[in-house]
């Protein structure tokens, strides 16, 4: 029963700080960066690069946040340089994936 509890309340707590976390002007800034190391700023014919750009950020925060122990949570939402710092080492991710995943290695 208390696990139940303690995930209940990291999963809430998780949610809390995606919500600020996304609201915040460093999400901007990364998409903006995510965006110019990638070279993708194209907004027609149907091709939304920025949207496409926030969405992979989205994806990767919420599953980094999700995945993240109690103790780690509370850190993150106790301190603005920490929030800021998790916001760029996830968009570094970002772009490391997009440049690397469609490498094969032999």
């Amino acid at each position: 029963m208390k696990t139940l509890e303690v995930e209940k309340t990291q999963t809430e707590l998780s949610n809390e700080l995606f919500e600020i976390l996304y609201n915040s002007e460093q999400f901007e800034k990364s998409v903006t960066k995510i965006q110019s190391k990638l070279g993708r700023w194209k907004e027609r014919d149907g091709y939304h690069d920025k949207e496409d750009t926030q969405n992979l950020l989205i994806s990767a925060l919420y599953d980094r946040l999700s995945k993240a122990k109690g103790v780690t949570l509370q850190r993150y939402s106790n301190s603005q340089r920490e929030q800021d710092r998790l916001i760029s080492l996830v968009a570094t991710a970002v772009i490391d994936s997009e440049r690397n995943d469609g490498k094969v290695y032999t």
